[in-house]
């Protein structure tokens, strides 16, 4: 299954290539041959990186001549990392994003994802579902919860 979350401007506007590349690499992202970014490489990737622009490309060497609304992130689970701690890294990196490119973060609802989603999903942990969809699952108690993929 896999876990998106977006970074996209306020007030709908586009940012700059420069600016949007300029935040990744100050998270010490990884640009791809694919043309996007990632957590880690090889096979121990933990997340990726795409651009909300169809086909998705971030590429350096376009940035002057790139803008886009937004990022899209997406998180793969199960994948090399550990689920919860992949997570965090998530948020983490979406938040230093959405403070970089002011901009804010959304579910893959697109909804803003609040401070008690955060909370919450900090108890909880990823899992698939039978359907291939991510479902929240409470760590300790089994318990289906709120769906985030």
């Amino acid at each position: 299954c896999v876990v998106v979350l977006f970074v996209a401007e306020r007030e709908g506007q586009s940012l700059p290539g420069t600016r949007i590349h300029a935040a990744l690499r100050a998270q010490k992202l990884v640009p791809t041959p694919e043309k996007i970014y990632q957590r880690g490489s090889g096979d121990d990737v933990s997340f990726s990186i795409a651009s909300l622009v169809k086909p998705g490309a971030l590429d350096p060497a376009d940035a002057g001549r790139f803008a886009s609304p937004g990022l899209t992130l997406y998180l793969t689970v199960p994948g090399p990392q550990d689920p919860v701690a992949a997570l965090e890294d998530l948020f983490i990196t979406s938040d230093r994003l959405a403070g970089a490119l002011d901009a804010d973060v959304f579910d893959q609802a697109r909804q803003p994802l609040t401070a008690a989603d955060r909370r919450r999903a900090r108890l909880l942990r990823a899992r698939p579902a039978a359907d291939g969809r991510c479902r929240i699952r409470r760590a300790a108690e089994g318990i289906a919860g709120a769906r985030i993929g």
